[in-house]
């Protein structure tokens, strides 16, 4: 009900377990982060701090989502939610635009990192099947980091 899903639970070793501090009790009244809400067949919100509204498919299916992941909620409850940004792309993931740029880039620290070129893409062990081609308006919600081009870590 909360939005927790017993398919997506990872068995682990009580030792493995051991290494986690012990956090507060679950509160019935509030929802986890990464929870999918949604009144009706509306627009699905994703929780991270605040309600964000998820802007493509391709944003949602970044995050490992299904619909099957979506919570409904009384229309009262997400409006109790304070509204965040729009939802990008999950850090790690490939995008290029299906407009007019075709840059590709790398989702890092939520920043678009631009790809200087295909031999640096491969050297990355990236796979073109990995690029997802989303519209140019989810491109520009990432902000610009370092271009990639093999020098090692850069940071903004």
């Amino acid at each position: 009900a909360m939005g927790y899903n017993a398919a997506r639970v990872i068995l682990t070793s009580a030792a493995s377990l051991s290494t986690y501090p012990v956090g507060a009790d679950v509160d019935p009244g509030v929802y986890p982060d990464g929870t999918l809400l949604s009144v009706g067949s509306g627009t699905s919100y994703v929780l991270h701090g605040a309600k964000r509204w998820t802007l493509s498919a391709a944003a949602f299916a970044s995050w490992v989502y299904s619909t099957s992941d979506v919570v409904p909620v009384p229309q009262a409850t997400l409006d109790a939610i304070p509204m965040g940004g729009t939802q990008k792309l999950r850090d790690g993931s490939l995008m290029q635009s299906s407009g007019t740029n075709k840059t590709l880039y790398a989702i890092s620290l939520g920043r678009k990192r631009p790809v200087s070129s295909s031999f640096v893409f491969s050297l990355l062990g990236y796979r073109s099947a990995n690029v997802r081609v989303v519209p140019q308006s989810l491109v520009d919600v990432h902000p610009l980091g370092w271009w990639l081009d093999g020098r090692g870590p850069q940071y903004p």
